[in-house]
């Protein structure tokens, strides 16, 4: 098993986007990284999740676990456009 990369923290402007679509538990598109590539996924976001230094989405749907720091985007909103705090 290859060891996971360091954990970088996200924005707290993107957290509350996510914190915002799981209180709507409405279907969001998520596109991820998994293994180099660009994936996509919709699922409702049911809530969050710290492991070992780590934070996760916890989706209704496959992948059911993603790390924060691997998102591209939840709908509009692309992490990249937001400055870590």
């Amino acid at each position: 098993m290859q060891p996971q990369t360091p954990y970088i923290p996200i924005s707290c402007q993107f957290h509350d986007y996510i914190e915002h679509y799981a209180t709507l538990r409405r279907l969001v598109e998520i596109r991820y990284w998994e293994a180099g590539q660009r994936k996509y996924t919709k699922s409702r976001i049911l809530s969050t999740c710290t492991e070992n230094g780590a934070e996760y989405l916890i989706l209704e749907v496959t992948p059911f676990r993603l790390r924060l720091d691997q998102l591209i985007a939840i709908e509009t909103h692309e992490l990249i456009d937001f400055q870590i705090c």
